[in-house]
């Protein structure tokens, strides 16, 4: 699993829980080392803004609910040439049909 591939399943394994999750379960869910996991930690915090907060008292990590819309990942947008390049190119890699056979 790449780096953007656990990024993407920390954000949903946070979002998705209403508790503190334990730095052992977030490894074994991500499958990854301490380090690893510290480092996708510290990547959300600074650059996707989300705000991950330790629990001492659950002794676990827990997203701060009340400010995630602005700690959503950045959606794929198109402008309109963008998407009639895309369906253009669709069309042309298409196998043409009818003619002789």
């Amino acid at each position: 699993m790449n780096q953007l591939d656990r990024i993407n399943q920390l954000c949903l394994i946070l979002r998705n829980r209403k508790t503190v999750i334990s730095r052992r379960d977030l490894q074994q869910e991500l499958g990854c080392s301490r380090a690893t996991l510290t480092r996708l930690l510290q990547q959300c915090r600074d650059f996707l803004g989300m705000p991950i907060d330790f629990d001492s008292e659950g002794q676990g990590y827990i997203l701060d609910k009340s400010q995630t819309r602005a700690s959503e990942l950045p959606g794929l947008w198109f402008s309109a040439a963008e998407i009639y390049a895309l369906l253009v190119s669709h069309q042309v890699q298409q196998p043409q049909q009818g003619g002789t056979e």
